[in-house]
């Protein structure tokens, strides 16, 4: 009975799902280190630190650090090479697409060398105006 209940779970993943998963680990790492990271507009943390992206959709990291220009990273996905595993089974490819499997981010690290606000070619920050007559 084990075996026709692991033959059946087998037979409904596809091979990327199997393989890969649908979740994938990526490093974010910052100089200077210490920078808070937000995932989606979400915190999720500070570097160093290691993320779980799901890889169904692309994802926009974004650091920031006190003095420091923000930085934003899009973590664009692209096509699992494993899912060539399906070959002609189109019930395979069906699960991989549905769980995101079907898709790597293909670097698995993202490293931002963060610019200090004022720095040359960098935009200054923000003023603040006065109302008249306030000096």
């Amino acid at each position: 009975m084990a075996g026709i209940a692991a033959l059946c779970a087998t037979a409904s993943a596809g091979c990327a799902t199997i393989i890969s998963g649908s979740a994938q680990q990526m490093i974010v790492s910052s100089q200077p280190p210490g920078a808070r990271v937000f995932v989606d507009g979400a915190y999720t943390g500070v570097t160093p630190m290691t993320l779980l992206l799901r890889t169904e959709r692309n994802h926009t990291v974004t650091l920031q650090h006190e003095g420091f220009q923000d930085a934003t990273a899009p973590v664009a996905r692209g096509f699992n090479p494993v899912a060539l595993l399906n070959l002609v089974i189109v019930v395979f490819w069906v699960v991989d697409l549905a769980s995101g499997a079907l898709w790597r981010f293909p670097p698995n690290a993202i490293y931002v060398a963060m610019q200090p606000i004022g720095a040359p070619g960098t935009a200054p920050p923000p003023s603040t105006a006065l109302p008249p007559g306030a000096n």
